[in-house]
C-alpha cells in the first residue's frame, strides 16, 4: 500500500480551505433563512392589516379600539389554528403580529367597560385573557 505524504504546510492550507467552505455554506444558509423569515413576517403583517380593515369579521372598527386578547404564540400556525377553532364555535377572532408574537384577539369594543362584560365569557376557557387597546 502506498502512503500519501503531505507536508505540514499543505495540511494546514487544506484545513483552512475546508473551514472557509463551512463558513461560506453557513453564511449562505443564514442569509437564506433571514430572507425567508422576513418574507413570512411581512406577509403576516400585511395579512393583519388587511384583516383589520374587515370590520364585519370582529376586527377593529375605527371607533372601537378595545379587544380581548385570548392567547399569544411564537408561530403563526398555532395562532391560525386557535382562530379557526374559535370561528368553528361561532366566535369572530383574528391574528395580530407584533414584536415577533402572534396574538389571537376577539371582539371590538368602544370602551373598557363594554369589553369587561364580554371578557367574563372567555376567562374560564382562556385563563390569561385580558382587555387590550389596539
Amino acid at each position: 500500500p502506498r502512503v500519501m505524504r503531505v507536508s505540514v504546510e499543505g495540511g494546514i492550507i487544506f484545513g483552512i480551505v475546508v473551514m472557509l467552505g463551512f463558513i461560506l455554506a453557513f453564511a449562505i444558509g443564514v442569509e437564506t433563512g433571514r430572507r425567508n423569515g422576513q418574507a413570512g413576517a411581512t406577509k403576516a403583517r400585511n395579512t393583519t392589516v388587511a384583516a383589520q380593515k374587515k370590520i364585519g369579521s370582529g376586527i377593529v372598527a375605527p371607533n372601537k379600539p378595545y379587544a380581548i386578547q385570548l392567547v399569544a404564540y411564537r408561530d403563526r400556525s398555532s395562532a391560525v389554528a386557535a382562530v379557526n377553532a374559535l370561528k368553528a364555535r361561532g366566535i369572530a377572532a383574528n391574528v395580530q403580529f407584533e414584536n415577533n408574537i402572534y396574538t389571537v384577539c376577539t371582539g371590538s369594543y368602544k370602551n373598557r367597560e363594554e369589553a369587561q362584560l364580554s371578557l367574563k365569557r372567555f376567562v374560564s376557557a382562556y385563563n390569561g385573557a385580558f382587555i387590550r387597546k389596539r
